[in-house]
């Protein structure tokens, strides 16, 4: 069976936008992918980064936690 609603990157954009979400916490941030998609303070929490452009879009605070 083949889903056809939104990627959850897409998802979590649109939850955050709904919501009002003034922070978020992430678990597994690997590229940063959903860090960017969240515009929002952000806590981020991975053992193995792979960020390698820029996520934070002009934000006041992020902090990254190996």
């Amino acid at each position: 069976m083949r889903h056809e609603g939104l990627d959850y990157i897409a998802f979590l954009s649109l939850q955050a936008e709904l919501l009002g979400a003034r922070c978020y916490f992430e678990i597994g941030t690997e590229e940063g992918r959903s860090l960017k998609a969240v515009r929002c303070d952000s806590v981020s929490v991975d053992p193995h980064f792979q960020i390698a452009r820029n996520v934070l879009d002009g934000w006041s605070h992020a902090h990254f936690f190996r």
